[in-house]
Formats: structure tokens, C-alpha cells, sequence
């Protein structure tokens, strides 16, 4: 299930398309618990929050940039793609640590890159669908084949998809339900045998109703029936909340005299509409809602000469340009500010547009057969402009209005920064290769709200440095890999929460250090020719080294020997694959996985016990039978023993309304 592309000199985790196709995952949240030193919560909807190697993706904020790159089809994608449902997936790769000297902008930790399915040259198809509980209903087809001659082939491929929350409302519904569908064309041009041209169209919608936060403790927890672990509660605000995604690629490849030139264009779009009962109880304390359009589109050029040759090389441009609009509002029940029966409305919309402009070049050069050479180097110039406006008034019980504050806010930055790429990679035998790389990572500034204590938060910069052996052995029945890393990293931005005299605002924070260094072992077995066991282990030490929140007063926060969050120490992941053979019916195959996460902090500030995560084990499991006729017929369950485990914390809630609660959310429980 799990391809170590063994003469790579980077770690590379690949789930082919037989693996996609025969399980029950349809999110990479689902994908990445195999995955040790990774963790990808699920459970937020269109929030991203990824995880690699103890370096955190900001998973909610506006304009947010995203250290984690995803790329669906080579398209550098807007925050909230990997929340895309997995549609008919030719492969996903997984590539770790710095990658900007090659792929697209900001994957400071990391690269993960969506490949969706090709056209065929004869015709072919299919069809499943899936039943569960949570009244889950899952269809998908597919289509696919020639349209002329072997000139021109398509692919259509579609999927709707249905599935109640994991918390109850108690007065009707649920929290965290999904109603999605989803469709993809694909059409390739084969004019002549050096041009290849591909268009790719998708587009999905979501209607979920969010989900909501269960208190842990405090008078919140009271007032909203909950302990933590009951997903079960009420709110008076009950709205469908929804994402709409669409996006266009169009791929070229021409060669010419040895030389082959690329051309990757690419357009996404992200709207969503949402709607949050922010206190999460049946009371009207805090109600908002958040309209959001992120509008991109991109435009990469690459020349690259042979792979049969000492020298190979590739060159190429790159242009990014982002727009996101962002309108919310809220309502508050002004009586904990001594305004009994008012309500204090607040609304903000914010804009921002980002240029980036890349060129980048890279050399894999063999010195001999066995001892090779990589190299790399972007250079990036961005910019970013900012406007918003932000307004409050409170609403008397007779309706009078009475404007509180208004005011607007502009501001622009501009940034160039450099990230190579060292390596060297020596085949030590057929069956054994050892490699070393250094590479640098960026991720570009933006800003604040005005109303925090710091408006523009800095630039981030990572330097990291990965060895590792690669081996096989017995005739390709064992696979053993050791890969050891330590990444340096400069005014990481972190994402928190800062109360003011108007109200709570979002904050990026920049933390001054913080390193990273661990090890991660990959060891693939085949006991017999059709038995594979595959099992994995990540250790990972993370921690600031200098982390300073500055606050007024001279309350500033000293976070130097914290833990980042979502930083487990320990991870391990251990699956067996039996295939067997069923006699008249075809062959059946039997996957077991059991998954291991240490315990890890849920925020930068480490709170003891509410804010931390114990360490928990995932058991998922499929039987099933492959007929000859081509018919699958699969039982399977994931989470199978009903672990509860938190995918996000709340313990800075503003004092005045929630009188010290605390609050979090859990992942999905047993399907």
C-alpha cells in the first residue's frame, strides 16, 4: 500500500492507485494516520491543519499561508485542499521537509501532491458505492477512453457522498454532517508523439452543519450539558454551513531535439459560507457567520533535458497571484459588559491580493555510477496588499443603535528570499543507497488584525538537513530504511488568540527558534509471496528554543522549552496485507492497520492535561473478495475500538463571557 521509492534520496511516501481503490478512505485526514510524524486531524472542516515533523499548518485565519503544499495535479493549491474528497486519485505522494528549489511556493515542511487519474486508451469504468453506519452512503463512477482514434481520450468521473455528525443534537440533528458531491473531466490531446496536452476541470460542493466545541470544564460545561466526551449538546443557532471548490489545470508537454519543455496553468477557487454557534449551547451568547471567496491562478514554465544522460538539469518560471475576500460578522449578548438585553454586533471584511514571482533551476549530476550530485535554487520575489474595515455597535432592547467604533486599515509588504538545495546520494550496491541533503524552506509574512498588538507578523525561514539509508534485501522480500533529520527553524509563525479591549482577534505570533530532529524507520516484509507487512516508527524531539509573546503591561509570555502542538514523540504504524485465494469466486485479501500516536499538546502554551492528548491507538480493518468477473465486495470499519481523541483546543476563551471554560472538539469516532 505504502511504495518507498528506494533510489529517491528524500523520504517519499506513495499510495498507489490499487491501494486508493480497495479502501475506505475518502480524505487525507483518513490517508495520514498510517503516516508516523505526521498527524492530520479530522474533523474541522476546511481548516488544513497539517502536521510534519512537529511544524504546524495555521489551520484557521484569514489569508493564511500554509508551510504544508498541496498540489492537485501540479497546481500549488488554496488553503482547505486537502479537505478535498478523493475522487478517482491515479496516486498521492508525501514528501517531506523543504521543497521549494522544486515544488510551486512556501512548503517550508513539506509537499503533498495529488495525481488524479488518466485517460485510457480503450474503454473502461466503474462504479462503487459503500453503506455505513451514520447512515453513510458513498457513490463514485468513472468513465474513461478514447474519443478519437488515439488522438484524443477523456475521463468523467463523479461521487456523491452522505454522512450524519459524530456529535448529536439533542434537539434535532447533528454537528459535523457531510452532503457533498463532486465531478472531475479529464481530456487528453495527442496530436503527434512529442506533444501531450491535458485538460482538467473539477468541481465540488459541500452542505455540512459545523461542528461544535465540547467543554471540558468550567460554567460552560454545565450550561452546555457536556463533559468533553459526550458528543452530545445544543445550540440555538443551527444553520447548513457550505464550501463550494472548482478548478481548471492545463498541462503541456512538448519535446523537442532531447529537450522537453512543461507548461503547468492552473485555477482554483475556494467559497465558503458559515455558520457558528460559538458558545456552543442553547443559550444566545455568541453567534457568527463568515463568507469567504479565495480566487487563484498560476502559471509555471519548466525545461528539462533527458534522464539518460550525466548531467541532468531543469529550469523554469513561476507566477502566483491570490485573491481572498472575507466578509464576517457576529452577534453578542452584551449583558457581561453590563448591558443587560443588548446585543453587540461587530463586522469585519478584509481583502488581500499576493503576487509571487519565482525562477528556480536544478542538476542531478552522476560523478560516477555510483555517486551522484543534487542541487537546486529559487529565487522569489512577493507581494501582498491588504485592506480592511472593521465596525461595531450595540443594539439597545428598544432598537436603538449606537455606533461603538469604526475604522479601516491598509497595509502592504514586500519580501525576496532564496531557498537552495544541497544533496549527495551514493549507491553503495544494487540493494543499498545512502544519501545526504540540506535544503532551505520560506514562507512569506502577512499581517494581523489591526486591533492586535502586532500587525504584521514576519517571513519564516527553515534549514533542513535529512540523511538516510536505503536498503532491500533477500531478492527484494525486505525493505529496511533509516532516514534521521534535525530542521532549524526562524520566526515560525504561530497561530493564537489575543483578548482586547474590544473583543477576541486572531493573532499570528513569531517564535523566535525552534528545532526539530528525529528518526523514522520504514521496514517492508513479505513473508510469503502473498503477505506483506509493512510497519513504521517515528520518533520526533520538537521544541522552541526562543519564543517571546510580547503583551502590554510588561506581561510578556516566555515559551522557550514548549512543545510544539500536534508534535507526538513517539508514532508507529504497523499493516498486515493477505491476499488469499477464494477458489471459484475469485481472490479475497484481508488488510489490518493499527496505528500508534504519542501524546502531544493541542497548543503552543502546553496547558497541563486539558490542552494535552494522550497517546491512542486506531485500529482499521477490510475483508474482502475480488471476483473474476471484476465485481468487490469489502466489510470494513476504521476506528474499530471507538478511541475518542481531540483535534482541537480552546483554553484562552475571552474571561468576561466564558468565566475561565475550556473547550474541545474529537475527531470522528468508529465507522
Amino acid at each position: 500500500p505504502i511504495s518507498n521509492l528506494q533510489e529517491t534520496p528524500v523520504r517519499v511516501d506513495v499510495f498507489d492507485k490499487s491501494y486508493l481503490q480497495r479502501s475506505s478512505v475518502r480524505k487525507f485526514a483518513e490517508l495520514s494516520e498510517a503516516l508516523p510524524n505526521m498527524v492530520v486531524p479530522e474533523g474541522i472542516s476546511g481548516t488544513q491543519n497539517v502536521t510534519i515533523r512537529g511544524v504546524s499548518s495555521p489551520g484557521r485565519g484569514f489569508g493564511i499561508e500554509q508551510p504544508v503544499g498541496a498540489y492537485i495535479d501540479g497546481v500549488f493549491g488554496p488553503p482547505g485542499s486537502l479537505d478535498s474528497y478523493l475522487l478517482d486519485m491515479q496516486q498521492i505522494e508525501v514528501i517531506r521537509g523543504p521543497q521549494g528549489a522544486v515544488w510551486g511556493r512556501n512548503t517550508l515542511a513539506g509537499a503533498i501532491s495529488y495525481s488524479s487519474a488518466n485517460p485510457t486508451d480503450v474503454f473502461s469504468g466503474f462504479i462503487r458505492g459503500q453503506l455505513g453506519n451514520k447512515d453513510l452512503k458513498d457513490l463514485q463512477f468513472a468513465l474513461s477512453g478514447p474519443l478519437s482514434g488515439d488522438k484524443v481520450r477523456y475521463r468523467l468521473a463523479g461521487a456523491k457522498f452522505r454522512r450524519d455528525g459524530f456529535s448529536d443534537r439533542t434537539s434535532g440533528g447533528t454537528y459535523g454532517d457531510k452532503d457533498l458531491v463532486a465531478v472531475r473531466g479529464n481530456i487528453e490531446f495527442l496530436p503527434n508523439d512529442n506533444l501531450d496536452i491535458r485538460l482538467i476541470a473539477d468541481y465540488s460542493k459541500n452542505d455540512y452543519f459545523s461542528s461544535v466545541l465540547e467543554y471540558i470544564n468550567g460554567p460552560f460545561a454545565e450550561l452546555a450539558g457536556t463533559d468533553g466526551y459526550t458528543r452530545s449538546q445544543d445550540t440555538d443557532y443551527y444553520l447548513p454551513s457550505q464550501t463550494k471548490s472548482q478548478g481548471a489545470t492545463l498541462l503541456v508537454d512538448y519535446d523537442f531535439n532531447g529537450l522537453t519543455l512543461s507548461s503547468i496553468t492552473g485555477y482554483r477557487a475556494i467559497d465558503r459560507k458559515q455558520f457558528l454557534d460559538s458558545d456552543g449551547t442553547v443559550v444566545f451568547l455568541i453567534n457568527e457567520n463568515i463568507n469567504s471567496e479565495t480566487d487563484q491562478w498560476s502559471q509555471e514554465f519548466r525545461l528539462s533535458n533527458g534522464d539518460d544522460v550525466r548531467a541532468r538539469w531543469m529550469a523554469g518560471l513561476y507566477f502566483y497571484q491570490r485573491e481572498d475576500d472575507d466578509i464576517a460578522g457576529s452577534k453578542i449578548e452584551a449583558s457581561p459588559f453590563g448591558f443587560p438585553g443588548a446585543i453587540l454586533e461587530e463586522g469585519v471584511h478584509q481583502n488581500q491580493e499576493t503576487r509571487s514571482y519565482a525562477a528556480f533551476a536544478t542538476l542531478d549530476y552522476s560523478f560516477t555510477d555510483r555517486l551522484s550530485l543534487q542541487a537546486g535554487i529559487r529565487f522569489t520575489r512577493e507581494k501582498k496588499d491588504q485592506d480592511s474595515s472593521q465596525s461595531s455597535v450595540l443594539v439597545l432592547p428598544n432598537g436603538a443603535v449606537i455606533p461603538l467604533f469604526e475604522e479601516t486599515y491598509m497595509a502592504d509588504l514586500s519580501e525576496s528570499y532564496t531557498s537552495p538545495m544541497l544533496g549527495l546520494t551514493f549507491q553503495v550496491n544494487d540493494n543499498a543507497m545512502a544519501y545526504f541533503s540540506w535544503g532551505r524552506g520560506n514562507k512569506s509574512g502577512g499581517f494581523n488584525s489591526p486591533r492586535a498588538s502586532v500587525p504584521i507578523f514576519e517571513p519564516e525561514q527553515a534549514d533542513s538537513f535529512e540523511g538516510g539509508v536505503k536498503t532491500t534485501w533477500k531478492d527484494g522480500k525486505v525493505l529496511l530504511n533509516v532516514i534521521g533529520f534535525y530542521i532549524d527553524y526562524t520566526d515560525l509563525q504561530i497561530r493564537g488568540l489575543e483578548v482586547t479591549p474590544t473583543g477576541v482577534v486572531q493573532a499570528f505570533y513569531n517564535a523566535g527558534a525552534m528545532t526539530s530532529k528525529g528518526l523514522e524507520l520504514e521496514m517492508v516484509v513479505r513473508p510469503v509471496e502473498n503477505w506483506n507487512l509493512t510497519a513504521l516508527f517515528g520518533y520526533n524531539d520538537a521544541e522552541f528554543d526562543e519564543f517571546i509573546i510580547r503583551r502590554p503591561g510588561g506581561l510578556d509570555i516566555d515559551l522557550a522549552g514548549n512543545v510544539p502542538a500536534f508534535a507526538p514523540e513517539t508514532s508507529f504504524s504497523l499493516r498486515s496485507d493477505w491476499f488469499f485465494n477464494a477458489g471459484g469466486l475469485g481472490e479475497g485479501y484481508f488488510n489490518f492497520e493499527w496505528n500508534y500516536t504519542g501524546d502531544y499538546f493541542l497548543d503552543f502554551l502546553n496547558i497541563p492535561v486539558a490542552g494535552e492528548q494522550k497517546a491512542y491507538s486506531l485500529l482499521n480493518a477490510r475483508l474482502g473478495l475480488i471476483h473474476h468477473s471484476g465485481f468487490d465486495l469489502a466489510l470494513w470499519g476504521r476506528n474499530l475500538t471507538d478511541e475518542d481523541y481531540k483535534v482541537d483546543f480552546i483554553g484562552d476563551l475571552p474571561p468576561v463571557i466564558f468565566q475561565g471554560s475550556q473547550a474541545h472538539l474529537l475527531a470522528p469516532g468508529r465507522t
